[in-house]
């Protein structure tokens, strides 16, 4: 799991600030992006020719709270 994208908690983000935050290709961030949104884990919102995704649930940032105490090299990775 890539909690990069949970570390913002401060609202919708475009593709331009998370590609940058998490490294992605806007591309792979894209298609990510698309599946999380079926899941109903992100919420998307169009402004413009701009869609803002964000977190849709604040137990997502729970979870990620999570997976950063157990670590990068703990056996759960």
């Amino acid at each position: 799991m890539n909690c990069k994208l949970c570390a913002p908690q401060d609202g919708a983000k475009n593709a331009t600030e998370i590609t940058e935050a998490t490294g992605l290709s806007q591309a792979n961030a894209s298609k990510h992006l698309k599946i999380l949104a079926q899941a109903g884990i992100v919420s998307r919102q169009r402004q413009g020719v701009c869609v803002y995704d964000q977190i849709a649930n604040d137990f997502v940032f729970e979870l990620c709270e999570v997976r950063l105490a157990i670590g990068p090299n703990s056996a759960a990775a």
